[in-house]
């Protein structure tokens, strides 16, 4: 395809989408229980993706008259892959540090807070600051490399209260060199080549998150069809959080290890755009649910599964309780 103003033959679906509003839906229908702050048009995108999730999910959301909901035109290549994202994301600025303050005892009795990029500087920090407050973990999903940077520009007391990331290698590369201005980019490659060996990635991997182990807990690499790298002061039967959902801190560990946990591949792929969502909504429910990082690793990789099987970014549905994933963890490699 070139952009030379032709008009190619395609495909379109609509389905509801955004990153927190991705994983939202993910973490309702798997775990039964989610609050949104977010932002909608008064329209009838901003219907229907309210609709997704229950009034209670969404009442401290805000619904503006000045800007449309957020969409997103999302470009497939023939193997279902995601090539170019084009978005108008204007409301976001609805998403205010006020729209923060006013929800602050939602963020005081959250067990787990889940940010992305798409934020302005200042909400992230409020977000931060309130999260630091009332010691809560903060999951962070850094949504595009060209933004995946912007918590890692405030103060380092806010940023350091981001527990959980999930990083693409670019979007790695960004985050290491925003807090690393001296650091060399890397030859780019592209994350979804099936012919690289793992080596590649494992070395820059372990390389990067070497340069941010002094601020984040765990970081978990996303890397396709070659599934995920995590990074982190812990073994894969450590887990995240307490009977009381109390956030276990690393502590003194001292094992800070690479692991890598290839994927299961999917030959019936009907859309590659929300498995990234999808993996970050089991894995949390499996953390939340006190289960060791190999589980949450297994719950994470259906998930994302079941997305990459459906047209729509969430699935209709996933899975129950029942299934082996909850008790069998992910096999993994460790770097």
């Amino acid at each position: 395809m070139y952009l030379n103003g032709a008009t190619y033959k395609a495909k379109t679906t609509f389905s509801p989408g955004g990153v927190a509003r991705n994983i939202a839906e993910g973490l309702y229908k798997l775990n039964g229980s989610v609050s949104l702050i977010s932002a909608f048009g008064d329209d009838q995108n901003g219907e229907v993706l309210r609709k997704t999730l229950p009034s209670e999910a969404t009442q401290s959301c805000q619904v503006s008259s000045t800007f449309a909901t957020a969409s997103c035109a999302v470009i497939l290549d023939k193997l279902r892959d995601c090539k170019i994202y084009v978005g108008d994301m204007d409301i976001h600025r609805e998403i205010t540090p006020e729209l923060i303050y006013a929800n602050v005892d939602l963020i005081k009795h959250a067990p787990l807070i889940c940010i992305d990029a798409n934020l302005s500087h200042e909400t992230i920090d409020a977000i931060l600051l309130l999260a630091g407050r009332y010691n809560k973990p903060v999951f962070y999903e850094p949504t595009d490399m060209l933004i995946a940077g912007k918590p890692f520009e405030l103060d380092p007391q806010q940023y350091r209260q981001i527990k959980f990331m999930t990083p693409n290698i670019y979007e790695l590369r960004k985050i290491v060199q925003t807090l690393k201005p001296s650091t060399e980019a890397s030859t780019p490659f592209w994350a979804h080549d099936n012919d690289l060996k793992i080596d590649k990635f494992s070395d820059e991997i372990a390389e990067l998150c070497d340069k941010l182990h002094n601020d984040i807990d765990n970081i978990m690499v996303t890397a396709g069809s070659h599934g995920i790298f995590i990074k982190r002061f812990g073994t894969s039967d450590d887990k995240f959080f307490t009977n009381d959902l109390q956030y276990i801190q690393r502590g003194t560990k001292k094992d800070h290890k690479l692991r890598h946990y290839p994927a299961t591949i999917e030959n019936n792929v009907k859309s590659s755009s929300g498995a990234g969502d999808a993996f970050s909504a089991g894995f949390i429910t499996a953390m939340l649910k006190r289960k060791s990082e190999a589980i949450c690793v297994s719950v994470g990789f259906e998930a994302a599964l079941a997305s990459l099987r459906s047209v729509n970014t969430v699935p209709k549905e996933f899975f129950n309780m029942s299934h082996s994933c909850w008790n069998n963890g992910a096999k993994f490699n460790d770097f």
